[in-house]
């Protein structure tokens, strides 16, 4: 199955997080899974967000993909 990634380290729980919740089920009704994951050290994330793009940020996204891919 096809996924939308939103890999962002913020609006995962603030007062915009009602709104986004439509967009996972409207994905999910043109057979797309939805995934929306914060960088580390952000949101809920463990760890500590040293500042953005840095390489281990590039490096925890591809693990992301990577996972994403081999989901069924």
């Amino acid at each position: 199955m096809p996924a939308s990634l939103e890999y962002i380290p913020y609006r995962l729980r603030d007062s915009t997080a009602r709104r986004d919740a439509i967009h996972p089920h409207y994905f999910a009704g043109h057979g797309y899974a939805s995934v929306r994951v914060g960088p580390r050290g952000s949101g809920n994330s463990e760890g500590i967000l040293h500042d953005e793009y840095l390489e281990q940020e590039l490096l925890d996204g591809e693990d992301v993909l990577v996972w994403i891919a081999a989901q069924p």
